[in-house]
């Protein structure tokens, strides 16, 4: 690894691990199952203790053989080298949630206490926690229903800081 290329990527951090079963058969080798973890740590300003942490877990098992393949999608491809884009037709799913929230308390509860949080720590300077607190904010704003997020709305309209921290997360 060049230095250049370290100093290019260092808020951004990654390791990938795959696991296959083969099985020999006639002819060449088939895979059975496939399993794949990845865990990408990204910290955006190098604050202290201020990195987000994804981690991703994929399996595929192999199910049958099928007589006829499935026709590449038809589509204009520009020449980028030995790469090739192919973009899947079928919908994008929304990322798996990455935080593990508290089900003792309701939503509400929950984002008043991040919110206040927030608030409180971060006037003058980023409190090291703030980056896991707002995406903590911003994963139970999504799982609100449209009600319950207008009356948190109407609650924090006429306070500067809440509602700035609320406009910052749900756009």
């Amino acid at each position: 690894k060049c230095v250049k290329c370290q100093e290019d990527i260092k808020n951004l951090r990654g390791t990938t691990t795959y696991s296959y079963v083969l099985k020999e058969v006639e002819g060449g080798v088939e895979v059975l199952d496939v399993k794949a973890f990845e865990l990408i740590q990204f910290s955006p300003f190098n604050e202290k203790k201020g990195a987000a942490q994804m981690e991703t877990r994929q399996s595929l098992i192999f199910q049958e053989y099928r007589k006829t393949g499935l026709r590449p999608v038809s589509a204009q491809y520009f020449n980028h080298g030995s790469l090739r884009y192919e973009i899947p037709t079928e919908l994008i799913h929304t990322p798996i949630q990455m935080i593990k929230t508290s089900s003792e308390n309701p939503l509400v509860v929950q984002i008043d206490e991040i919110l206040k949080h927030l608030v409180a720590h971060n006037e003058e300077t980023v409190h090291e926690d703030a980056p896991m607190k707002f995406v903590e904010l911003f994963q139970l704003l999504r799982k609100m229903k449209h009600e319950d997020l207008a009356n948190i709305w109407k609650k924090y309209i006429d306070r500067p800081a809440y509602r700035r921290w609320l406009l910052d997360s749900i756009t």
